[in-house]
C-alpha cells in the first residue's frame, strides 16, 4: 500500500496536539436520556437543605426514619451536613481526603480521610463498604455524593443492596461533556442511568452555572447538573413537572445567568 505522508499527518495530527476524536453519541440517545431525568411529582413537597446557593440542594420531604447521610466530597461549607444534624438529627458520614468538614463542631459526625473507590484500602473506601458499616436497613439513609467526576465509576460498582437503603440520591454529575462520546455514553452512562432508574426515580434536577454547557441540537446542557433521586418504594411516580427551575431553585453562581435544564419531547 502506498504510504501517504499528507494522509498519515491527517489522521494522526489529533494525538500530536494532545487530542483523540471518538464517534459522537447519537443526539436521539442523549434526547431520550434527557427526557428520563426530567423531574416527576412525588407524595410530599420538596423543600432545600444546605446553603441558599452552591451546596444547597432540593429534596423530598421524607426525612423521617433516616438515620445517616453518606457524604463523599466536602466542598467549601457542611451546610447540608449541618442543617440535617441540626433540623433532622440525621448524623453525617463525611468522606474526603484533603478537605476537612466545616462549621460542625458542635455537632456529632464521624469523618473519613480517604477518597470513596472501588477499593477497600488505607487510601480508599467503597459505598458498598460505606453502607455496611453505617446504614443499618433498606430506605435508611441519603447519599449526597460530590467526587467531581469519580461518581460514575463509584455508583457503577454500587451492588443493588448498597443502593437500596437509600432512600434519597442527591448526586453531582459533572463532565457532561463527555456525555457526547458515543464510547463513553454507551459503556458508562446509559448503563449508569438504567441502573438507578431501575431503583429510584427522579424528582428534582438543577443545572449547575458555575461551568460551560454543550449543544444536544438546540438545547444547551450544564457541563454539571445536580441530581434528586427518590427511591420507587418510598413513593408513587406522579405526573412530571410542569416546569424548571423550581421556585426553591438558586443559581450556583449568582454572578452568571441562570442555565435551565432542557425539556425535550417528552412522552408521559
Amino acid at each position: 500500500m502506498h504510504f501517504s505522508p499528507r494522509l498519515f499527518l491527517v489522521r494522526s495530527w489529533p494525538n500530536l496536539i494532545g487530542l483523540h476524536i471518538t464517534q459522537k453519541t447519537r443526539d436521539g440517545d442523549l434526547k431520550a436520556l434527557l427526557s428520563r431525568l426530567w423531574p416527576r411529582q412525588c407524595d410530599v413537597e420538596l423543600i432545600r437543605v444546605g446553603g441558599t446557593s452552591d451546596g444547597g440542594y432540593l429534596i423530598p420531604n421524607l426525612l423521617n426514619e433516616i438515620e445517616v447521610c453518606i457524604s463523599p466530597g466536602i466542598g467549601l461549607t457542611s451546610e447540608f451536613e449541618k442543617q440535617l444534624a441540626t433540623n433532622y438529627n440525621i448524623n453525617s458520614i463525611l468522606i474526603d481526603p484533603h478537605r476537612y468538614p466545616v462549621g460542625l463542631q458542635d455537632l456529632k459526625y464521624t469523618y473519613l480521610q480517604k477518597f470513596v473507590g472501588i477499593e477497600n484500602d488505607p487510601q480508599f473506601i467503597s459505598l458498598n463498604q460505606l453502607t455496611e458499616n453505617y446504614v443499618s436497613g433498606h430506605q435508611s439513609a441519603i447519599l449526597q455524593m460530590d467526587v467531581e467526576g469519580a461518581e460514575y465509576l463509584n455508583l457503577l460498582d454500587a451492588q443493588i443492596d448498597s443502593l437500596q437503603r437509600f432512600r434519597i440520591l442527591v448526586i453531582e454529575f459533572h463532565n457532561v461533556h463527555h456525555w457526547l462520546s458515543k464510547p463513553f455514553f454507551d459503556s458508562i452512562v446509559k448503563p449508569l442511568f438504567d441502573k438507578l432508574l431501575n431503583i429510584f426515580f427522579v424528582v428534582h434536577v438543577h443545572a449547575n452555572n458555575f461551568g460551560f454547557y454543550v449543544h444536544v441540537e438546540h438545547h444547551r446542557l450544564s457541563n454539571t447538573i445536580e441530581v434528586t433521586f427518590l427511591n420507587r418504594k418510598s413513593s408513587c411516580e406522579g405526573k412530571l413537572v410542569d416546569y424548571l427551575p423550581h421556585r426553591l431553585d438558586s443559581r450556583n453562581s449568582a454572578a452568571k445567568p441562570d442555565l435551565p435544564f432542557p425539556r425535550v419531547a417528552i412522552s408521559s
